[in-house]
Parts: structure tokens; sequence; C-alpha cells
């Protein structure tokens, strides 16, 4: 299997988040200290429409259904209707909302300050109190099996969706960084009336190489699947596979600086390695098309995908 490229888009700035839309496999992306997010033809990498109607800068966005949230820089967060390609002020805020998720018709949400980090659950009527907070920094959160996961400097703690603390996991390592991505077990070349196993699986890295894939069981506890420690560089992104066939064989991409490394977790070993004229690699995203988007800098945009030699 060789990677294939087969499109190279070129933003006006560096592409910082590419999302799949869970529907319809559209894509939005946004980039870097700009107000304007691309709605984007998974298939033609063609824009379908973008939104630039608030002026200030993008913090964290995802979707809704196939609808958009969009969280600013000055506070305002954005919902942006697909059926009727408008965009309406979903609600103020006096800070402005990181890592947002949408999760069973309810909007999560990240505050950080210098003292402190809170989660927030949003509505448009009334500012409802955080649902946790604590005293360290939030450095990112999924939601998953009806779990709330974040990650804090050496530590992962799983709450439910009221922010009740369930567990904590304590590293030794430096900070975590957390990714949720569904993979349908056996899905691919099976036969039409086998079993598919949907499964979320959470992939934790840090900045010191050590990537873990976790799976929320009891809606309240992290199952430690699989860990590997693939360098000492700093990893800066992480996509896998919808389609791997199974835990034993999670194929999955790691960014480390202008290098991109294809890998699976019956190995470890690298498969490929993927590289981009604009180092270093900023963001990936594995999509359920089974194409891979390297974003890297000066808005460069790589799509491919793994054919037969």
């Amino acid at each position: 299997m060789t990677f294939h490229v087969c499109h190279r888009i070129t933003f006006p700035k560096n592409v910082i988040s590419i999302q799949e839309c869970p529907i319809n496999s559209s894509l939005i992306a946004f980039q870097s200290n700009s107000n304007v997010v691309y709605l984007l033809n998974s298939k033609t990498m063609k824009e379908i429409a973008w939104i630039d109607s608030h002026k200030s800068s993008i913090v964290s966005s995802c979707w809704e259904n196939d609808n958009i949230f969009i969280s600013f820089e000055d506070g305002v967060l954005l919902h942006y209707i697909m059926t009727a390609k408008n965009s309406e002020i979903f609600t103020f805020m006096k800070t402005p909302v990181h890592n947002l998720c949408f999760y069973k018709n309810k909007l999560y949400g990240v505050i950080p300050s210098p003292t402190k980090s809170s989660i927030i659950q949003i509505n448009s009527i009334s500012k409802q109190p955080p649902i946790f907070t604590t005293k360290e920094m939030i450095t990112s959160m999924v939601i998953s099996n009806d779990c709330i996961v974040i990650s804090l400097r050496k530590s992962l703690i799983t709450l439910n969706l009221q922010g009740k603390v369930l567990n904590k996991y304590s590293f030794d390592k430096n900070p975590l960084t957390l990714i949720a991505q569904c993979c349908s077990f056996k899905r691919k070349y099976v036969h039409p009336y086998s079993h598919i196993k949907e499964t979320n699986i959470v992939s934790a890295f840090s900045t010191s190489g050590d990537v873990y894939f976790i799976e929320v069981i009891n809606h309240s506890q992290l199952r430690f699947m699989k860990k590997c420690t693939l360098s000492n560089q700093f990893i800066q992104s992480i996509a896998i596979d919808p389609y791997s066939s199974s835990w034993d064989r999670l194929n999955f991409c790691v960014a480390f600086g202008n290098k991109c490394l294809s890998c699976s977790t019956s190995t470890f070993d690298t498969e490929e390695v993927i590289t981009t004229e604009n180092p270093p690699i900023i963001s990936l995203l594995f999509t359920t098309k089974s194409r891979l988007y390297i974003s890297s800098h000066s808005g460069e945009v790589i799509v491919g995908e793994w054919v037969e030699n």
C-alpha cells in the first residue's frame, strides 16, 4: 500500500482544524487568527460555502448533526443552519469557549482563565453555572459513551454529563491531548450480514511521544487498550483509520514536525513516512471515506488515500 495524493489545497492562512460531519461527510475547516469557516465537499474538496459573518477570530467549532456551532475570541457563539445557509447568534459569553462538544442535544465547552478552568453546558436562554471547575488548566475535552473525559497537566479525569467526578488517572509524563474517533470494527471487506461493532476510541498523546488508545466503559471508566512510545519527539496530531479491523490492528497516523508516520498497533512499526512541502504539520483527520487530511504551514492541506501497489 502506498499513499496517493488526491488533492493539494492552499488556504489564505494555516488551517488548525478540519472536522467531518457525522451525517453527510461534509467538512468544516477553520484557520488561525481568522474569522472564516470553510464548508467543503469531501469528494471534490470544493467550497460549498463559507461563514464570515462575525468579525472575530475563531476559537473552536463543532458539528450539531449537520449544523455548526462556532465560538469566537470575543465570546460570541454562532449557530449556522445548513438548510437555510444562514447563521444566527446563539448566545454571548464573557470569555471565549474552547473545546466545543455537542452531545445528546446539549452543547458543552471549556472556559479557561489564569486561575481556573471550567466546563459549562451552554444554552441560548440562560447563563448556567459551570458543571465542573478545577484550578488546573484543562488541555482538552471529549465526550464518549455518556462520559466527559478531560486532560489536565498530568492526569485524565472522567465525569458524568452533570459534571460529577467519576475517576482520575495519573501520569508522570508531559501534558496529554485527547482526540475521540468512532471506528467500525470489521466494516471493510465483510459479508453484508456480518456484525459491525461501532466503537468509540479515545486516543491520548503526550508531548513526550507516548500514545494511548482508550475505551470508555460503564459510562465512567477508562480501559487502556493499547500504548506505544513512538519517539521522544513532540506529537502534533493523531488520526485513526475508522475502518481499522480491531484493537490489535488499529491503523493510525501521527504527525511529528514535517513528517506524518503511518503506523499500526499490530506491530507499532512505521509503515510509511509522508512528508509535506511546508512543514511543520499542524493537524490530521482520517475521514469515513478512508482519506487522510494533512494540514501544514502556509495554508497547505494535502488530501490522500492508500492504494494497492
